[in-house]
């Protein structure tokens, strides 16, 4: 069990207490190569995104694009009260 971290859940209001040498259901361990490739195919998403939000931006500053012309007309249509 060295290096190993084990979590026990409760379970639900109708399951029956667990008794000693009673088994625990497990699931299998993960191992690195899944790890890995998890966190690279989430790096790749967020990368993706943070480059399309960067755009985003960019455009919105000159006022170029859908949300910069919905910002705009957001401000001028608010009337003080």
């Amino acid at each position: 069990m060295k290096g190993k971290i084990i979590l026990i859940l409760p379970g639900t209001g109708d399951a029956k207490e667990i008794e000693n040498h009673d088994l625990i259901a497990t699931v299998p361990q993960a191992s690195i190569d899944d790890i890995r490739v998890k966190l690279k195919s989430s790096l790749t998403h967020v990368s993706v995104i943070s480059n399309d939000l960067a755009i985003i931006m960019g455009n919105m500053q000159p006022g170029k694009g859908t949300l910069s012309k919905l910002r705009l007309w957001h401000k001028t249509s608010i009337t003080p009260s």
